[in-house]
């Protein structure tokens, strides 16, 4: 009697009928069937099985599809068509995206929450769970009018950058300011702030305040 086989599809675990699988077998071991399925290759390229290629399968092996599965992101379901996904991707979920002061955590049951770095790539389950939550402050230093500065936190307003440049004045209702901004975060990283504007800085973000008479 041949002992059954137990592989894992999308972290799944699943029993096998037999040892050697086409592709497309292996796709509907799982419900719904997937499109396409992956082999997960340690250390090296994850491998594309062919819907008629025959895989010679081992006790553990791991693959991944492209399925939907639903993921949660501070407790708003949303429909994903990919076990990988980049934080990138994940903060782009919501609408409006979630900004850069804010971190993503992947919610571990039992044990330490991961941070996830920008940009990393996470496998997803159907229903894994993240949260996001402001990141620490921290002082970072731009540069106004050639002056280098330090401030708290990663956004700054047209109004803070002006009374950094001008504390003194010169103001009335005849003057107003221009600001130009330059090495900011993406995707705007230069551009014109404009009065009760906003801009995401980083470390040596440069502003050029120029004023100017209405009259």
């Amino acid at each position: 009697m041949v002992s059954p086989i137990y592989i894992y599809i999308d972290g799944e675990q699943v029993q096998s009928p037999r040892r050697r699988l086409p592709g497309a077998e292996l796709r509907a071991l799982v419900s719904p069937p997937a499109d396409h399925i992956w082999l997960d290759v340690a250390d090296a390229q994850d491998r594309t099985v062919g819907a008629d290629q025959l895989i010679e399968l081992e006790e553990g092996d791991r693959f991944f599809t492209d399925r939907p599965r639903t993921v949660f992101l501070d407790k708003v379901a949303y429909r994903v068509r990919s076990a990988v996904i980049s934080e990138a991707d994940l903060r782009a979920l919501p609408s409006p995206p979630l900004g850069p002061d804010r971190g993503i955590w992947k919610d571990i049951v039992d044990d330490v929450d991961d941070p996830l770095a920008p940009g990393e790539l996470v496998r997803v389950a159907d229903g894994d769970r993240f949260f996001s939550k402001l990141r620490p402050q921290r002082e970072i230093h731009i540069v106004v009018n050639g002056r280098r500065k330090q401030i708290a936190g990663r956004t700054i307003s047209y109004e803070q950058v002006v009374a950094i440049a001008f504390p003194d004045g010169p103001v009335g209702e005849m003057v107003t300011y221009s600001v130009v901004y330059s090495k900011a975060v993406a995707p705007k990283p230069e551009g014109t702030l404009a009065e009760g504007g906003q801009v995401t800085v980083k470390e040596g973000t440069r502003f050029n305040v120029t004023p100017t008479d209405k009259s």
